[in-house]
């Protein structure tokens, strides 16, 4: 008909059906994170301890090979009429931060030393400072270099960064000698806690001028192997080799920096080093029967200034 609009009826829309999405609460997404972390620490301490065990058993053949290769005996004439005398041939084993990062790790570690203690070989171990793990995700060297960060920026953070620290190694340290009755425990606490006391007054000062120098972060820094290895120590006296020495290695070892942004070692100053200090801690009846624990990471330079390597 002429005139008239015919609106024409559009056909409804389909109705759609949304998915009805499940909310994941933040504790459950917390829980599969940690899940996810544990998993992967427990895998690469795994992988670890394998491939520690491939590197000793290749390790113990050569130093054998070595050994028998000098008539089996490495001497040295040294000082006090030449009875300085260091022993067979000496393993040395290197772990890294996530071998030693924490108790349990620490003790797997000891049963190692102790096994090829038991067949008579001579041991030194190198020890890194405590890595990350699943609980503590910062590893302790990352850890000290924030607190020296926060000091720089004049943050009272850092406070609360070396008190982690300290609480982070007692615990350990309650756990690995809190049965000893020999005063092992009391003794690293009461170090420990003045070495948190007096770089607490060294990165006090950093707040106040604002800058620091790398020989100053270098020394901070290499409190986590000190803390490491003289717990690490205590632990073997306590299990029974009381004969167990520890080797800050910057009372030994002395090196420079070199053009390839590394450095070199200074083997004769670090080999009289070496000797002195043997003289010092080692009796003629002891003559190299000792598991020898050194710190990882730090030397000196030859002015006597902290470094890292």
């Amino acid at each position: 008909m002429a005139g008239t609009v015919h609106a024409t009826r559009r056909p409804l829309g389909r109705v759609v059906r949304l998915p009805v999405t499940r909310t994941v609460s933040r504790t459950a997404a917390v829980s599969a994170s940690r899940a996810k972390m544990t998993n992967l620490a427990a895998t690469k301490q795994n992988q670890c301890h394998r491939s520690l065990a491939i590197r000793l058993r290749a390790s113990v053949a050569r130093n054998q090979q070595v050994a028998s290769d000098l008539g089996g005996e490495v001497e040295d004439g040294g000082a006090e009429g030449g009875w300085r005398n260091k022993g067979k041939q000496w393993l040395v084993w290197k772990f890294g931060g996530t071998c030693v990062a924490g108790p349990d790790r620490l003790v797997k570690v000891a049963e190692l030393l102790r096994t090829e203690i038991d067949k008579g070989r001579r041991l030194a171990v190198v020890l890194s400072a405590m890595g990350s793990t699943a609980e503590e995700p910062v590893k302790v060297t990352d850890q000290l270099l924030r607190a020296v960060r926060n000091a720089t920026e004049r943050s009272d953070a850092y406070k609360e960064d070396l008190e982690k620290l300290q609480d982070l190694h007692i615990k350990a340290a309650m756990q690995l000698l809190g049965d000893d009755t020999s005063g092992l425990y009391e003794e690293y606490e009461e170090m420990l806690r003045e070495d948190v006391k007096n770089l607490k007054s060294m990165l006090k000062a950093i707040t106040i001028v604002g800058v620091t120098s790398n020989s100053f972060s270098d020394f901070v820094v290499g409190h986590g192997e000190l803390w490491n290895a003289r717990l690490f120590t205590s632990y073997l006296r306590a299990k029974g080799l009381s004969s167990a020495k520890m080797v800050d290695a910057r009372d030994v070892l002395v090196v420079e920096p070199s053009e390839q942004d590394t450095v070199e070692v200074d083997y004769p100053d670090s080999k009289a080093n070496l000797d002195i200090w043997h003289a010092e801690n080692v009796s003629k009846e002891e003559d190299g029967n000792f598991p020898l624990v050194v710190t990882g990471f730090i030397a000196k330079r030859r002015d006597g200034r902290a470094t890292t390597l």
